[in-house]
């Protein structure tokens, strides 16, 4: 995975000032990274209608997030 993961969890850390109340909202991670997965695939609409036998968005949202197969 790349930096961008560790960007968007460090928003998603919830401080309350106590130990036993903070937490992570795992909720709005993957709200975020969906957010972020929707504008790739916005971004790279285009291209999807030039060539429609290849998975570009996808491609493209794993190389946004650092992910390997």
């Amino acid at each position: 995975m790349n930096d961008r993961i560790h960007v968007l969890a460090k928003e998603c850390y919830v401080i309350t000032g106590s130990v036993h109340t903070d937490h992570f909202a795992y909720w709005k991670f993957a709200e975020l990274i969906v957010k972020e997965c929707m504008d790739i695939a916005n971004k790279n609409r285009s291209a999807m209608e030039i060539d429609r036998q290849t998975n570009l968005t996808a491609d493209a949202i794993k190389k946004h997030f650092g992910v390997e197969e």
